[in-house]
């Protein structure tokens, strides 16, 4: 495999290689499917630095361990706050990400969800 330097003037992000969260962790991973999940695609040489990433980092002062693309919400429902949210035993971590809950399961949480087969898209999304 043959990889393009990184070059910072076609990559526009602040975000350091260590600090990106893969946003395309499946095989298959394309500059129009990274996009298409309002990611950020950036080639780069180093290795075990994904392409596509999360163009936000969280808050080093958020409690949440688990990384926002794999957040399970714990507060659906309309109204959620950060009380609201606490008092569900989950965690209120607020995020730049779209479409990622702001109200999460911990990781070693009693509840959640746990994927059983591949991601598939569907009309409301992965």
């Amino acid at each position: 495999i043959l990889a393009r330097p990184f070059h910072s003037s076609t990559c526009p992000t602040t975000i350091s290689e260590d600090l990106r969260q893969d946003c395309h962790p499946e095989p298959g991973a394309t500059e129009t499917s990274c996009i298409s999940r309002g990611c950020r695609w950036c080639e780069t040489s180093a290795s075990n630095v994904p392409f596509c990433f999360y163009d936000s980092v969280e808050d080093p002062s958020c409690p949440n361990n688990v990384p926002v693309q794999k957040r399970i919400d714990c507060h659906p429902q309309l109204g959620a706050s950060k009380e609201a949210c606490e008092a569900k035993g989950c965690i209120w971590c607020s995020t730049k990400v779209s479409n990622a809950p702001w109200c999460s399961f911990p990781e070693d949480g009693l509840y959640g969800y746990s994927l059983s087969g591949p991601l598939q898209k569907t009309a409301k999304g992965w």
